[in-house]
């Protein structure tokens, strides 16, 4: 079964503000430059430094300039530090231009020629890749919207491939990826978690973290069983005085609380349905490998007569220490007393496994990119416009999200 995802879910919400960003950054680190300096040459001689520091890192693009602009920088700097004059023009006439008059322009257009099914593309467009195409327009007429009148507009979108020639501008570019899923059970045994004979977790709040991270890995999850077992060592601690299935039910209990009611989606963005996890979607198996809530070999202690006899005097129900296991112990009170050590044997039998099944996507995908392109051409009356410099993008942005 195939799922169609965004980028979204595979990368990260990358350079979003970028261009607020750089712009900010150069404005603190102007502002500090005048704060500490009085000099007026000296002064100026800092922003240019700055500004050529930015120019040479390649980071003044038009929408930077066009905020640098708006908050007192000069052009005569921008200028001396290496900014094209042209750069300089678009920004100041971006920031005279109207968006909404552009499109008001390009609505007229359309409709003057009677291109109607241009115009229905144009009021399809997303607002990212409407807003790359208004800027293309601005920067090709010089912000002069009468010229409009002389230009034909076409569009060519949800293409599969690179348009060749000047004269197309990449205004839009969306990417989709094919994925196939598959059923899986994921197993993870969180039995570490807890403290010693206690239904305390450590760290609860890391815990929901990484539950989190596997949640937002299935687009559907069917079930979440979990698997909680003892050992056959006497319950202590905590747990004094309770059977091996209470102990292990206070454990299930705990994880139980901290799954019902997360949210989760495919990609973990929210591009994908979301869905949340309910009671009734979770299972649970307190048994163990014994049937009593043990798994593993008997335990040294409840074999040897010593300890039967210490249990009987004390008054000790025989269900807090007698298991239902028939194997033998893995070593006698006897090897204890020589190396504390082995009774770590029996800590592979005390397991809080949590199983969560359903389908996630698999490794292999297939990316699909569609692709969208403004053509602007003079009409026959002789106007003249621009051409697109080959393969530059009109600010095309792809909103990407962080993998879990």
């Amino acid at each position: 079964m195939k799922y169609y995802i965004t980028e979204k879910q595979y990368i990260g919400l990358v350079n979003k503000k970028k261009t607020l960003k750089v712009a900010n950054q150069i404005l603190e680190e102007l502002e500090r430059n005048r704060k500490n300096l009085n000099e007026g040459v000296m002064l100026n001689e800092a922003v240019v430094d700055t500004l050529r520091k930015y120019v040479k890192r390649g980071l003044l693009t038009v929408g930077v300039i066009t905020t640098l602009l708006a908050n007192n920088v000069s052009a005569q700097d921008l200028m001396t530090a290496g900014v094209s004059p042209n750069q300089i023009r678009v920004a100041q006439q971006g920031q005279q231009v109207n968006p909404k008059a552009v499109e008001r322009a390009i609505t007229n257009n359309l409709q003057r020629a009677g291109q109607k099914g241009t115009l229905e593309q144009f009021q399809s467009l997303d607002q990212q890749t409407k807003t790359n195409m208004i800027n293309h327009i601005v920067n090709q007429t010089g912000g002069d919207l009468g010229k409009l009148r002389n230009m034909d507009i076409s569009l060519y979108l949800n293409k599969a491939g690179e348009l060749a020639g000047d004269q197309y501008a990449k205004i839009g570019e969306q990417r989709q990826i094919t994925v196939d899923t598959t059923y899986v059970d994921v197993v993870r045994d969180f039995a570490t978690e807890f403290e010693f004979n206690s239904a305390k977790l450590g760290n609860p709040e890391q815990v929901q973290k990484e539950f989190q991270r596997y949640l937002n890995s299935f687009n559907t999850i069917d079930k979440i069983t979990i698997v909680a077992s003892s050992s056959t060592l006497r319950n202590t601690g905590d747990f004094e005085n309770k059977t091996w299935k209470e102990s292990s039910q206070e454990r299930v209990d705990v994880i139980k609380n901290l799954l019902v009611g997360m949210e989760y989606n495919l990609g973990g963005c929210g591009a994908n349905e979301s869905n949340t996890v309910t009671e009734d979607m979770i299972d649970q198996n307190i048994n163990g490998q014994n049937g009593d809530g043990t798994s593993g070999e008997q335990s040294p202690f409840e074999v040897d007569q010593r300890m039967v006899d210490s249990y009987s005097t004390r008054g000790l129900d025989s269900a807090l220490w007698k298991s239902a296991s028939q194997e033998a112990p893995l070593f006698d009170l006897e090897d204890l007393k020589l190396d504390k050590s082995l009774v770590d044997q029996y800590k592979k039998y005390q397991y809080v496994k949590v199983v969560i099944s359903g389908d996630v996507v698999e490794t292999d995908t297939n990316e699909i990119v569609n692709l969208d392109y403004l053509k602007l051409q003079a009409k026959k009356d002789g106007t003249t416009i621009k051409n697109n410099p080959k393969g530059r993008q009109q600010n095309v942005k792809i909103l990407t999200c962080p993998t879990k």
